[in-house]
């Protein structure tokens, strides 16, 4: 489990195991990677019985705030997966399957322009790096990910300066 800021998110590793079955049509001199990326929130332990006794108007704005929930779980897990693939010697486990499952237990709201989105990708692809490090699964080198801002003409990491002229109007 890693916390930056006010992200909290868990990574288990799982495998490597024998690949079995016809889910996995590739080549079996290399291993393949499995990631699920969960959101552990206040609507993930709701069931369907849940939802209708929470009112009509109230359900239609669960269920589309719990789709697009869903969305973002598959393409953080596809980008995950993407990231951290190439780091791994999948050679050296053929005809294996090793399982990252990530749960982001609280999100990080990073500002951008006149929207906020959260900030969960660079969290994701370092606790899983880790992890598989902590699991002694065989990489090239540990993955880390990390977000830049350009502003005005010159890149920072950092929202600090950010934050500092949007809300004084000048520069610090």
């Amino acid at each position: 489990m890693i916390q930056t800021s006010n992200a909290k998110i868990m990574c288990s590793v799982h495998g490597p195991r024998h690949r079995h079955g016809t889910k996995y049509m590739v080549d079996d001199d290399i291993g393949s990677l499995e990631c699920e990326v969960k959101y552990g929130g206040p609507l993930s332990g709701l069931s369907e019985k849940d939802m209708t006794s929470l009112g009509i108007i109230l359900l239609n704005r669960i269920l589309l705030t719990y789709l697009l929930i869903i969305y973002k779980e598959i393409n953080l897990s596809s980008l995950v997966k993407s990231s951290i693939e190439s780091a791994i010697k999948l050679s050296s486990y053929p005809k294996s399957v090793i399982s990252l499952h990530i749960v982001i237990l609280e999100s990080d709201i990073v500002l951008s322009g006149n929207n906020c989105h959260y900030n969960d990708y660079n969290a994701a692809v370092i606790v899983a790096s880790l992890a598989l490090a902590d699991a002694s699964i065989e990489m090239y080198d540990i993955v880390s990910s990390c977000t830049g801002i350009l502003f005005t003409h010159s890149l920072t990491h950092s929202l600090t300066y950010l934050l500092t002229y949007l809300l004084t109007r000048s520069l610090v």
